[in-house]
């Protein structure tokens, strides 16, 4: 199985919490989370449900909006 790679662009809001963005075929893909790892889980989940990917074929590469 090919691994897809991914950009998740990650940002801190005045709240703390983290919000990421994921582009996949044209689709933006975003959500909040207290930690990378949830917010990573929660993209993944919300991949395999809007376009079917399976989650173990996601690999991330990170970018920090800062």
């Amino acid at each position: 199985m090919n691994k897809v790679k991914l950009l998740l662009v990650i940002e801190r809001g005045e709240d703390s919490k983290l919000s990421g963005r994921v582009n996949y075929n044209n689709n933006l893909i975003v959500d909040f989370a207290d930690t990378t790892k949830e917010l990573e889980s929660k993209i993944k989940f919300l991949l395999h449900d809007f376009v079917g990917l399976e989650q173990d074929q996601i690999k991330f590469e990170h970018q920090y909006d800062v």
